[in-house]
């Protein structure tokens, strides 16, 4: 199988995108970032014309914790705006690129301060009509800060959707920004780590307006009608009717279509990935398949809501990717939505733990997934006196087809040991 190897020594978490972005211009290149497991900021570039890797270290030390991976936004002149944050952080940390296309240089680093005692953490940058608008959680809310220069100065921020007064946080997954709107895919947080995480909702957001999956106002930063609580955007996935958690995982507009990919949470023992999509009247929700376990080591281990994770293509309506299994083991597996049922593709056996797939914006065919590779346990040290995050994987990507086939049923429920090694004979 065609692999490539991003970094022996990377992790990153999933709530901030873009992790990895292709462009194509002088040069044809996919930039993707990671934290390492002690902690260094460093951002990479795979040239699609010669295979070659190129890295450059953003920050060394920063924090042992993968919540602190950086995401790129690319400027119109072609140069590059990494971000990264501490987890629940002071200030959001960028850096821009000396050149257009290249990862070889950075200016000095810069901050921006949101609000009043800030906690942010999930850098989002994406592009709305011309402004780069930078969403990260802060505190609880999703807010929303704006710089009409490209990155070079930055306005106050604007809170979009809060927990309504109940909870710890609201978790969002942002898509690609189309036709001047991003949607959201969010999830409600009572707590940290093993309490419950409920529901999964919808909006739209224009730069100005929150809207309702169905075009309906629920506020604008312009009237200072914002934020709005989390329970009043759209539902897709009510954990009242179920008394199951869930996490969101993905949000994407592929097809100009909002889709949403997610984590049921029967139990630590059982994820059950699921693939939403709106029919301009409704969603239609449908279970895509059993994920396994949670993916953290040991019965005791807090943070077992942790999937091996599932994501959409953002560029192919349809596409997912998902790892099935445990922290034994773990298969990434393509699946898409043809004539009613899935056709699925190994891009990864279970010899190793395989998580956190991440679909490079405008992908090629030689890097259409990324993901880690190895062993995961802990997003940070497990102990005070480690010296680096629990996690040892490597950023690998790959562009070829595995063995394939055609499943027009659900995953086997247990879908990690021997149930991996049945399906990668497919």
């Amino acid at each position: 199988m065609n692999r490539a190897t991003l970094t022996e020594d990377g992790g990153w978490c999933w709530f901030q995108d873009p992790r990895a972005v292709r462009y194509r211009g002088t040069h044809d290149r996919t930039y993707v970032g990671w934290i390492t497991r002690h902690g260094d900021v460093c951002v990479g570039q795979y040239d699609h014309d010669d295979g070659e890797v190129s890295t450059t270290e953003l920050r060394a030390d920063y924090e042992r914790d993968d919540h602190d991976d950086p995401t790129i936004a690319r400027r119109p002149d072609g140069r590059l705006v990494v971000f990264y944050t501490r987890h629940g952080g002071p200030a959001v940390n960028y850096r821009l690129s000396t050149d257009p296309e290249s990862v070889a240089a950075f200016e000095s680093e810069e901050r921006i301060e949101p609000g009043s005692d800030p906690s942010v953490t999930y850098p989002n940058p994406r592009w709305i009509d011309g402004d780069l608008h930078l969403f990260v959680r802060n505190g609880g809310s999703v807010v929303d800060i704006v710089s009409p220069d490209g990155g070079e100065t930055w306005g106050q921020q604007h809170e979009l959707v809060s927990t309504g007064g109940e909870g710890w946080c609201v978790y969002a997954k942002l898509s690609r920004a189309r036709d001047g709107e991003v949607n959201l895919g969010l999830t409600h947080a009572m707590g940290g780590r093993d309490e419950p995480h409920r529901h999964v909702t919808h909006a739209r957001f224009d730069g100005d307006a929150l809207r309702a999956s169905d075009g309906t106002v629920l506020g604008r930063v312009t009237d200072g009608s914002l934020p709005v609580a989390v329970d009043e955007t759209t539902p897709v996935f009510d954990s009242g009717e179920t008394g199951d958690d869930a996490w969101i995982w993905d949000c994407s507009t592929a097809g100009r279509v909002p889709q949403l990919a997610y984590a049921q949470l029967v139990s630590a023992d059982d994820h059950r990935y699921r693939y939403a999509r709106w029919d301009g009247d409704g969603w239609t929700d449908r279970l895509l398949c059993h994920g396994g376990r949670h993916v953290v080591d040991g019965e005791a281990s807090d943070e077992r809501y942790y999937s091996g994770g599932v994501v959409l293509d953002h560029d192919r309506p349809g596409v997912c990717y998902a790892s099935v299994g445990s922290h034994d083991s773990s298969a990434l597996v393509r699946f898409e939505h043809v004539d009613g049922g899935w056709r699925t593709e190994q891009v990864a056996s279970a010899d190793a733990q395989h998580v956190r797939p991440v679909v490079p914006w405008n992908g090629g065919s030689d890097l259409r997934v990324c993901w880690l590779r190895g062993s995961y346990t802990h997003y940070a040290p497990r102990n005070s006196g480690d010296d680096a995050a629990a996690f040892d994987t490597a950023v690998v990507g790959s562009g070829a087809r595995g063995r394939s086939g055609i499943r027009t049923d659900s995953w086997p429920r247990r879908a990690h040991g021997r149930v991996c090694a049945r399906y990668c004979r497919l």
